[in-house]
């Protein structure tokens, strides 16, 4: 264990908006003016799937937690969900993890954070700081349009499509990611030939996006349906996109996708020929919001 003192930033950070972004900029301001190690401190999986068996759909990877974190300047550490941690009081926690295991000399959280089983506050935090030996900074409430900036209210607007409003919380477009699978090809046979992905429950309404592809280090716009595909019945929730204005074999590729703009509901179509004349319509609907950019 590195015994190099910190600066931690505290909380389960799913999808690190721009409430996560604050918390986790400030423990690396106060690490660099203290010569430091900047950590953000999360869970490895949501508590609530260990205490419950439920856990609400997640807004970032593991991964992507990671990478964002880490462009933020902090380490990513992942504490292991475990039943011995969670039935640790927040005083233990602030005194065996945050003090004795990772030597914090400063810890950031935001105002509604809680911790221990005994569901300690943000206050509770600063108190015990004085207590234990470190700084704790409490950053206020994030508000964008009238409303607090949070994961919950993100994941709320995707699932009602949308991906606007979530991604001025976001900081940036919604997107998953992952490798192109192969998928039926019916729309290659159709003139629509698209990439498969598989990413498991993602927190999206069903229906049709328009997207950017990245890839390769390109980014192309896209028309993303994500669901089932009812016409065609082929079973399966899935990341079905096709590439506007390119040709070629991403099969086993790694590809971003983004949401930018909800554009209808999924539906089942009395023909696969009237599937493929909306998708047809749909392409055209994207040219529009993208401005007619649709190269790399």
């Amino acid at each position: 264990m590195n015994d190099k003192k910190t600066a931690i930033a505290l909380g389960y950070f799913d999808g690190v908006h721009l409430a996560h972004q604050k918390i986790i900029s400030r423990a690396v301001e106060l690490a660099n003016a203290g010569g430091m190690r900047p950590i953000a401190l999360s869970f490895d999986s949501p508590p609530s799937l260990l205490l419950r068996g439920e856990a609400p759909l997640s807004l970032t990877e593991r991964g992507e937690k990671e990478r964002l974190i880490g462009e933020l300047g902090a380490e990513c550490v992942l504490l292991p969900v475990t039943r011995e941690l969670l039935q640790m009081s927040g005083r233990d926690f602030a005194a065996k993890v945050l003090v004795n295991k990772f030597h914090a000399v400063a810890a950031v959280c935001g105002y509604n954070y809680h911790f221990g089983r005994d569901r300690l506050t943000a206050g509770d935090l600063a108190s015990l700081g004085r207590e234990l030996g470190f700084e704790a900074a409490v950053m206020p409430e994030e508000r964008l349009g009238g409303q607090s900036v949070s994961s919950s209210r993100i994941r709320e607007l995707l699932l009602n499509g949308r991906p606007e409003e979530a991604a001025l919380m976001l900081g940036r477009p919604y997107s998953t990611a992952g490798e192109v699978r192969h998928g039926k090809s019916l729309g290659r046979t159709m003139g629509f030939p698209t990439v498969n992905l598989y990413p498991g429950p993602l927190p999206l309404e069903r229906g049709v996006y328009a997207t950017r592809v990245i890839f390769d280090g390109a980014e192309y716009a896209g028309v993303t349906n994500v669901g089932v595909n009812p016409t065609v019945h082929d079973g399966g929730t899935r990341v079905e996109t096709h590439i506007l204005d390119f040709t070629g074999n991403l099969y086993g590729k790694y590809v971003t996708v983004k949401f930018l703009h909800f554009i209808r509901p999924e539906r089942v179509f009395p023909s696969v020929d009237e599937l493929f004349a909306q998708i047809r319509r749909d392409a055209e609907r994207v040219r529009e919001l993208s401005g007619n950019k649709m190269g790399p």
